[in-house]
């Protein structure tokens, strides 16, 4: 993949994070926050991960990565990531972090959301966004 080309995939799936991260903080800000905005925080931030882990496949292999499938295949991916300098261990720790609760989402808890775990997770998930960037940019010489 040339780098025109990349960067063009890679501002894509940007746009929509940022996007994403926006309607977040919509959330976190009303001063209100209801079973409804907590339910509606869970799935940006599941959305936020899911934007991030799409960024990781399109930069692996643009670098000539196959990240193989496996039951474990997301928690490979992060690893993948850090052993190639996308990502750091702090980073790759967040992301930990915000993989096991793309799984609660994911699978449909998000009936028994605990208020406050949303928050902290989605303020994690916006910090992490923005130290992630940074990063990935560094590790792919852009």
């Amino acid at each position: 993949m040339d780098k025109a080309t990349l960067k063009e995939k890679l501002l894509r799936e940007k746009q929509f994070v940022d996007k994403t991260i926006k309607m977040l903080e919509d959330v976190i800000k009303h001063p209100d926050i209801d079973v409804h905005r907590v339910s509606a925080a869970s799935k940006y931030v599941y959305e936020i991960y899911m934007g991030i882990e799409n960024i990781l496949k399109i930069s692996l292999k643009a670098k000539g990565i196959e990240v193989i499938s496996s039951p474990e295949w997301h928690h490979d991916l992060i690893e993948l990531a850090k052993s190639k300098d996308l990502i750091s261990q702090e980073t790759f720790e967040k992301l930990e972090s915000l993989l096991g609760f793309r799984h609660f989402v994911a699978h449909g808890y998000s009936a028994i959301l605990d208020k406050e775990r949303v928050l902290e997770l989605g303020e994690m998930a916006m910090s992490t966004w923005n130290k992630f960037i940074p990063e990935l940019e560094s590790g792919l010489n852009m």
